[in-house]
Parts: C-alpha cells; structure tokens; sequence
C-alpha cells in the first residue's frame, strides 16, 4: 500500500508496518522461543498464503488461529 501512496504518508504506512512487524518477535522472545527461526517460518507462511497462520506459544510453532481460537475483534477494524 505505501507504493502507492506518495511523501510522508508513505513513509508512515512503511513505519506502522515494520512496528507491527516487531509484535511477533517480542511474543517469541518473551516466551522463551527461537523467535528469528519462528518469524522466517511464519513469514514463509504468510506469503504461501496462510492468512490465518500465528504463532502458538503453547507448543512453540507456527499454528493455526482459527482452529486455536484467536480471532480479531470486529471493532479494531
């Protein structure tokens, strides 16, 4: 989406997603995990087209959130 979009306001699209980028890495680490081996799988995940791919903390691997019962709260959108 900052592609395109132009100045400044790219610029803060592409800051808002590498912060948003991070909330993974920080679950992982606090949760005594290998967080860099755990976000290149949930990257490759991602791209393959797993949109409900997270990380389960439980059993320190990538899952899914659907069937874990995570779901986003129709008022954040």
């Amino acid at each position: 989406m900052a592609a395109r979009e132009g100045g400044k306001k790219a610029l803060a699209i592409e800051g808002y997603a590498n912060a948003l980028k991070q909330l993974p890495m920080i679950v992982a680490e606090n949760a005594g995990l290998d967080a860099s081996e755990l976000i290149t799988e949930l990257r490759s995940e991602i791209v393959n087209g797993n949109k409900s791919a997270g990380l389960d903390v439980n059993t320190g691997a990538i899952g899914c959130m659907r069937s874990l019962g995570v779901m986003e709260c129709m008022k954040v959108k």
